[in-house]
This record gives structure tokens, C-alpha cells and sequence, in this order.
């Protein structure tokens, strides 16, 4: 390929390795250590040891085993420069915080247990379009990733995150064999209950009235409970990508810059705390807006046979009728 005038540069490339890992996880997650505790002997109460961490000998890093396959090609004397990419990653004996039965006197423990997948692709493109006083280059990069949970220790899910700090003990989010990290949990809403039938069809236990949240009966039992929960979302972006574009002439240069992610999905933990009417904190205008029950209002009080009504649901006019 020496006097090929259109690619001038060919490289492949083949690597694979193990690599450890143990961020994370604090100091001496490994070993039994005491910390202060209160006693109380007669009337007083006072500090001292004792343990708080039960020891786990046997815990070590993780590791993740990757393989990748790669080639970077230049065309026309490296106007154009291209790199592929192509990955499998996997991380084994994952570090996580697991719950103990009371009866130990602790209540959890970091422990190896896990298998975790990704595998992709990454690509990047870069051009110099203009080559002379005013130069212009153009990048372009592309990566999608596929993440995927193949064990947990035996377990098929683990629950995980809490929706925000509002006192409630919700969990956001599931770590589930055969799905990715970040996966979010939880009822699929369908509205608003409107009328007491509504109320009537299904049993739900947190619904009192019309107005409060309607949830999808998903197994169709009559009945609203944990069963219904389901995966709603996920955090983990289909691909994700970036291009910039560079211009210079005489010293003095711009850069255009824009990247993205398609595809996952994000929780409003700041919505959920500013819109919970039950919390003591400021709440944000929109609940204003919030849902109403109908109401008629006559407006010719001075002409009883002139009635105008009006019924209101969700912060808007639905409905007006009006009776001569």
C-alpha cells in the first residue's frame, strides 16, 4: 500500500487484560472494628466500644476481564482520520453492601457477589475541511453501550436508591438479573381517579378520594399492591455522541461544541420533593395547578333562571354550559 493515495495510514489493534478495582467501599471493609457507642448503667449514661462492623475476610477486589478490537485508518495524506472500536467487558465479584439478618447485631456487610456485562462500540471521525491561513476541522464521535446484569449472587433482583430525602423509605430503583444498572422501579400511573366508581373498580390502599394518583392493575388481580410494580425507566442512554467544529485564522479561533445522549431516562428527585404537599418545605407553583373537584357556579345571582356552570378538573376549564 505504499503508493495508495487514498488510505495512507492502517493500523489494527487487539488487546485483552484484568484489571482491579476496590473504590468505593471505605477503609478496612475486610476486618471487625469497634466504634463509640452509649451505655446506660443506672441513671447515667455513658460512651465507649463496641463493634459496628462485622469482619469478612474472604473479600477481595473486583476485577473486570475486557477484550477489544480496534483500527485507526487515514485517508487522503490524514485529511481523514477514522477509529473503531469494538469492546466486551466484564466485571465479576462485584463489591456491594448486602443485608444481614438482625440476629447477627448488624445490620449489613460489604461481600463479593456478581457478575456484570458491557459491551460496544466507539467511533470517532476527525477532518481537516480547510488546510490554508483559515483552517476548519470537524470531530465527530459516536458510542453506544450495552449494559447488562448476569448474576447477583443467587438472588434474581435486589432493590436500590430512594426516590429523596423527604423522609419515606422508597426504593427508586432495582438491580435485576438479564436488565441493566439503573434501572428504575416502580407503578405505572394512568391518570386520575375522578369519581368514587373509579375508587370502587380496583382496590387500591392509597387511594382515598377522587383526585388522588390512579396506578395500572398490570396483573390484573383487582388490586393494587407491590405485584403491580414494574420497571419504568431506565438511566443507561441508547448512544451516545459529540461533534465540534474548529475555525481559526491569524491567531484567533472558535470552537462550535455540542454533544448529546439518546434514549434513558431521568428521575426528578427536585419534582417529587417540590411538588409533596405533604412536605414542610416551599412547594413549587405548579401544585397549584393541581387537580379540583367539579364545581357549579352560578354566575347571575341576581337572575336564577339565567345559570351559568362550570365544572373544573386538573386546574383547567373542562366544561361550560350555560341554561336560559
Amino acid at each position: 500500500m505504499k503508493n495508495n493515495r487514498v488510505v495512507n495510514d492502517l493500523k489494527l489493534r487487539a488487546t485483552y487484560g484484568s484489571t482491579g478495582n476496590q473504590d468505593g467501599i471505605g477503609n478496612y471493609p475486610a476486618y471487625s472494628l469497634l466504634g463509640t457507642q452509649n451505655y446506660v448503667f443506672g441513671n447515667t449514661v455513658s460512651t465507649g466500644l463496641g463493634p459496628n462492623q462485622i469482619a469478612n475476610p474472604d473479600l477481595s477486589w473486583e476485577t473486570t476481564t475486557q477484550a477489544d478490537m480496534g483500527v485507526d485508518v487515514g485517508f487522503l495524506n490524514n485529511r481523514i482520520t477514522l477509529t473503531a472500536d469494538v469492546y466486551l467487558k466484564r466485571t465479576k465479584d462485584l463489591l456491594l453492601n448486602v443485608t444481614l439478618p438482625s440476629t447477627s447485631g448488624y445490620s449489613s456487610a460489604i461481600k463479593n457477589l456478581g457478575k456484570v456485562e458491557n459491551k460496544g462500540i466507539e467511533l470517532s471521525i476527525s477532518s481537516r475541511n480547510i488546510d490554508g491561513a483559515f483552517k476548519w476541522t470537524t470531530d465527530v464521535n459516536f458510542a453506544l453501550n450495552r449494559n447488562k446484569v448476569l448474576d447477583i449472587g443467587g438472588a434474581p433482583q435486589i432493590f436500590a436508591g430512594s426516590v429523596a430525602n423527604i423522609g419515606q423509605n422508597l426504593s427508586s430503583g432495582i438491580i435485576r438479573v438479564g436488565e441493566p444498572l439503573g434501572s428504575f422501579f416502580g407503578y405505572v400511573t394512568n391518570g386520575l381517579y375522578q369519581t368514587t366508581d373509579e375508587l370502587a373498580a380496583l382496590s387500591d390502599p392509597q387511594a382515598k378520594k377522587p383526585g388522588d394518583r390512579k396506578y395500572l392493575d398490570l396483573n390484573g388481580d383487582k388490586k393494587i399492591d407491590d405485584n403491580d410494580r414494574t420497571i419504568i425507566g431506565r438511566a443507561q442512554p441508547k448512544f451516545i455522541g459529540g461533534l465540534s467544529n474548529t475555525f481559526s485564522y491569524k491567531g484567533i479561533e472558535l470552537t462550535a461544541f455540542f454533544q448529546g445522549v439518546y434514549g434513558n431516562n431521568i428521575l426528578n428527585a427536585n419534582r417529587y420533593e417540590l411538588e409533596y404537599l405533604n412536605a414542610t418545605t416551599n412547594q413549587d407553583r405548579d401544585v397549584l395547578n393541581r387537580w379540583t373537584p367539579p364545581t357549579l357556579i352560578p354566575t347571575c345571582l341576581g337572575h336564577p333562571q339565567h345559570a351559568q356552570q362550570t365544572a373544573y378538573q386538573p386546574g383547567k376549564l373542562r366544561m361550560v354550559r350555560t341554561y336560559v
